[in-house]
């Protein structure tokens, strides 16, 4: 049995409140062949301290504490450190089961695969299950893994919970102009230059959903970073072969259905989004590619993002109050 060494990297900032149990699930996992590489951000609260005790505890434990630069270089600077053969990315906000490095480190050997994507379990502040979705693992070659991660079937465009090789990061770094889907831009650059992939349906990774006021956030422009990464794909996308760029389209108009869904906008906000998404929408709808459901909000929008207001926010209430019963 193979036993190389894996790099866990954590950015850090301002997570007093999950830290703790963020570590303690690291440390207590099956795999014992670790490099845990703490990078504090900067951070105000307790984390430095925090750190700097885990860091007395266990000396597989390295903490560096930098200026704050944002998660995309925090990460960064994990790579750079790392010696293991592998990376995992973990946010300090979550946490995972105690197999879940063991679990994912015999995936990618004994399918001899570039990256395995896990499964995530998304968890509330009270530790309410959101959504604990059993699907199938399978195996894809970079088309299928690419179709993967635009088409958004199986698996969201996150980096955290996964493994990659450290020999294919050479050359890749999180692009730190981006603020928001950070995640989306790194993994499509890691996954052109794969041979294949695994999704791994068992779920060991517990990601964080942040309460707040979900549907009526102040949208800030940095949002606009996550439809420019799109759009660059999407230019890239047309140029091959094959219909993957009607993937990426689509995803264009979820993440604008979505950003209309998040935030409180002002008139000229929405008229910029109804835009966007009257770019594709005809084409999109013509592929088939939106449900009734998807195509129902789209006209609501459309029509009226009062109205899509309305909808959304008694549709959180309903889906609220069902959670309370549970």
């Amino acid at each position: 049995m193979k036993n190389d060494m894996i790099s866990i990297i954590i950015p850090i900032y301002n997570v007093e409140k999950y830290l703790e149990k963020c570590l303690d699930s690291i440390l207590n996992q099956t795999y014992k062949n670790l490099e845990i590489i703490l990078i504090d951000d900067g951070s105000t609260d307790n984390s430095p301290n925090i750190c700097n005790s885990y860091c007395e505890k266990d000396k597989r434990i390295k903490i560096i504490h930098k200026n704050n630069e944002g998660v995309s270089s925090a990460r960064n600077k994990g790579i750079e450190l790392s010696k293991g053969k592998y990376i995992v990315f973990i946010d300090s906000d979550d946490y995972v089961s105690n197999e879940h490095i063991e679990v994912l480190y015999d995936c990618i050997i004994s399918n001899n695969v570039d990256l395995v994507i896990s499964n995530l379990i998304d968890i509330s502040e009270d530790g309410i299950i959101l959504n604990n979705e059993e699907k199938e693992s399978f195996l894809m070659n970079k088309d299928q893994c690419l179709k993967e991660l635009l088409s958004e079937d199986n698996f969201y465009h996150l980096c955290c919970g996964n493994i990659y090789r450290k020999d294919l990061l050479e050359k890749i770094r999180f692009n730190c102009k981006y603020r928001i889907a950070e995640d989306l831009d790194f993994l499509y650059r890691y996954i052109k230059q794969i041979s294949s992939a695994y999704f791994l349906s068992k779920n060991t990774y517990y990601y964080l959903k942040r309460e707040g006021s979900a549907t009526n956030s102040i949208y800030s422009e940095k949002w606009n970073d996550e439809l420019k990464i799109c759009n660059f794909i999407i230019s890239e996308m047309v140029e091959l072969e094959n219909n993957f760029h009607k993937y990426a389209k689509r995803k264009y108009i979820r993440l604008n259905i979505n950003q209309a869904y998040r935030f409180k906008l002002n008139k000229n906000q929405t008229k910029i989004l109804k835009n966007n998404i009257k770019i594709y929408k005809n084409e999109m709808f013509n592929s088939k590619l939106f449900d009734n459901k998807e195509k129902l909000k789209i006209f609501l929008l459309l029509k009226s993002y009062y109205l899509f207001k309305i909808v959304s926010n008694i549709k959180d209430k309903i889906i609220k109050y069902k959670r309370s019963l549970v």
